[in-house]
């Protein structure tokens, strides 16, 4: 009886787990997901933005200096 009993809490365990596992995979991993690709887009943009900014800088320096 006590063997059955733990295997009982054994599987409610193991059916929590796998419940709160797909619930993670569900909900939270798609936000993280998004929010790490939108920390990396925001980063490379800031770096492509100032990429154009200093070409910009470059081609109107050359513009006036002639």
């Amino acid at each position: 009886m006590v063997n059955n009993l733990i295997n009982n809490l054994f599987a409610d365990f193991i059916h929590v787990a796998k419940v709160m596992n797909y619930t993670y995979n569900a909900t939270i991993q798609p936000f993280i997901d998004r929010g790490i690709i939108l920390i990396y887009s925001a980063i490379k943009g800031s770096i492509d933005n100032a990429k154009k900014l200093i070409h910009i800088g470059l081609m109107s320096d050359s513009l006036f200096t002639g």
